[in-house]
């Protein structure tokens, strides 16, 4: 698989092609947020032809009509044969970006995320967000303060059982204490979840219930 990208004009006419990344993690998602300067950040699961898929991050900058060069978001070094259908997840408000990824590098599930607080030029080191045994099924909705709400899911220690868990990380890389908000289940019908800010400043969230 390769990522591709096309810009469009209003009228739907087509003003540029270009390949992103010419190997890419085969069902994964991608994330895009759009940044300041009609800049656009898309974080995406890589692929070597080794079965490495960790994630990277492209900018799309206007001005130039270019890419910049895909950069890892850390080198986790997870090798899969297979596509773990768990991809990245970002969103940005003015000059603040945030990402979380889901990773089992070695056999060890983790959830990690940055924040950035100049529109993705720097970022804060990988922060861990998890409670250990993570599934990923990611969300990220940034704040008007510049923090970020990570939303993921959790295993339990009961047969099948999992929580929808939320906590939120701040510019200076501070984390609240997780939250749990929802029961659920490990099964793939529990689904990724998906939240909005509204203009209230409330975070909307919606998930399966299987």
């Amino acid at each position: 698989m390769k990522l591709m990208a096309r810009l469009l004009s209003p009228s739907g006419a087509t003003l540029g092609d270009w390949t992103v990344d010419p190997d890419v993690c085969t069902c994964c998602q991608n994330t895009v947020a759009v940044l300041p300067g009609d800049r656009v950040y898309v974080a995406y699961r890589g692929h070597t032809p080794g079965e490495i898929r960790d994630n990277l991050s492209t900018i799309f900058d206007l001005a130039t009509a270019s890419w910049s060069q895909p950069a890892l978001l850390r080198a986790d070094g997870w090798k899969i044969a297979g596509c773990p259908v768990n991809g990245p997840a970002a969103d940005a408000r003015a000059s603040a970006l945030a990402v979380a990824w889901f990773t089992a590098a070695d056999g060890v599930a983790r959830v990690f995320a940055k924040i950035s607080a100049d529109a993705g030029r720097t970022f804060s080191s990988a922060i861990p967000l998890d409670l250990g045994q993570p599934m990923g099924r990611l969300e990220t909705v940034v704040l008007a303060d510049g923090s970020a709400v990570i939303f993921w899911m959790e295993m339990k220690s009961a047969a099948n059982a999992a929580g929808l868990y939320a906590r939120r990380l701040f510019p200076d890389g501070a984390l609240s204490a997780p939250q749990l908000l929802a029961d659920s289940t490990q099964a793939r019908a529990a689904g990724f979840p998906r939240a909005a800010l509204r203009p209230t400043g409330q975070v909307l969230v919606a998930y399966t219930q299987t």
